[in-house]
């Protein structure tokens, strides 16, 4: 007898969950992921509709009522901090631009670890050099330098997906730029400001700034603008910070230095081939200090707001899930 194998690519969001459901069906799973542990940090995640539904289903949602964001609304402040206009969390029957539910991506990828990690195997501090596609399946190349095979590959490994540009090419072929740029970190929690209430500032020029709530220590604090013809290496920090410092020089209100990773986004939800496949996760970025920023996709000045995970991963034909001989 021998069972279908799956090999997940990315251990945030969109990985472990898949990874939940893969075995619920009888496949066993592998998720690999390139950092030595579970990333911390990202952006807030909205748990509403379908989400709140599918996190019911797994069993999560006590954790997730443990660890989410206690936010109670959205507000833009003027440079001297004075409240112009308001969004409590109740408008819109709490559909609005927070949501009841908040949570931040890190927590949040901790409890689908947490509920898949006797289920599926995970292996970190690795990642997928090499796919080479067979009638009997992937045989996939690692860069520890071990070689095994599985029945179906996917990615969920974020919008500089490694596994897309193996099985699919190069990323220029699904990215859409946005012009936009989004630096999103960890700071100290503010004292003097309201705790539970996620807090926008505009600025002259296509700029934004924003802090919300994440605990009685720390804050989650976030700069935003237009690219304008500006590019910057998503993977050059350095480069990324003196951006930062060149495009907010003279802002003010409250804007902290920090790092920051472009705005992008794929032009599609996920894409597959044969036995490999991509979707996408709610990605966790590069540093900035000693916490991690997030790349998220943004087409206006102040749609940082908005959480973005919906993530889905189109139907692939390969063998069924039951065990085979």
């Amino acid at each position: 007898m021998r069972t279908n194998t799956v090999l997940i690519s990315g251990a945030s969001i969109a990985g472990p969950a898949l990874a939940y459901w893969l075995h619920r069906h009888g496949y066993a799973v592998t998720v690999v992921e390139r950092a030595p542990a579970i990333r911390p940090g990202g952006h807030a995640v909205d748990i509403r509709g379908v989400a709140r539904d599918v996190c019911a289903a797994m069993g999560i949602m006590p954790q997730i009522t443990r660890d989410r964001v206690h936010e109670e609304g959205f507000a833009w402040v003027d440079p001297a901090g004075r409240r112009t206009s308001e969004m409590p969390a109740s408008l819109f029957g709490g559909e609005g631009i927070v949501a009841e539910y908040e949570i931040l991506r890190g927590d949040l990828a901790h409890i689908l670890h947490e509920a898949t990690r006797a289920d599926a195997e995970y292996r970190f501090g690795d990642r997928i050099t090499a796919l080479s596609e067979g009638d009997d399946g992937v045989e996939v190349t690692f860069r520890s330098g071990r070689t095994e095979r599985y029945d179906l590959v996917i990615g969920a490994d974020g919008i500089h997906s490694g596994v897309r540009a193996l099985a699919f090419g190069p990323e220029e072929r699904f990215i859409r730029r946005l012009g936009a740029y989004t630096a999103y970190f960890t700071m100290p929690a503010q004292p003097d400001l309201d705790p539970h209430w996620f807090l926008m500032h505009g600025i002259p020029g296509g700029r934004c700034a924003g802090i919300r709530p994440e605990n009685e220590h720390t804050a989650k604090a976030m700069l935003s603008f237009r690219a304008d013809g500006r590019t910057v290496d998503p993977r050059d920090v350095a480069a990324q910070k003196a951006l930062l410092a060149e495009v907010f020089a003279g802002a003010g209100w409250r804007v902290p230095p920090c790092s920051t990773r472009w705005g992008t986004r794929p032009t599609s939800t996920s894409t597959s081939s044969g036995r490999c496949t991509w979707t996408g996760g709610a990605p966790a970025g590069s540093r900035c200090s000693a916490t991690r920023a997030t790349a998220r996709p943004r087409s206006a000045a102040w749609a940082p707001a908005w959480a973005w995970w919906g993530r889905t991963c189109s139907p692939v034909s390969w063998p069924a899930p039951a065990a085979t001989t």
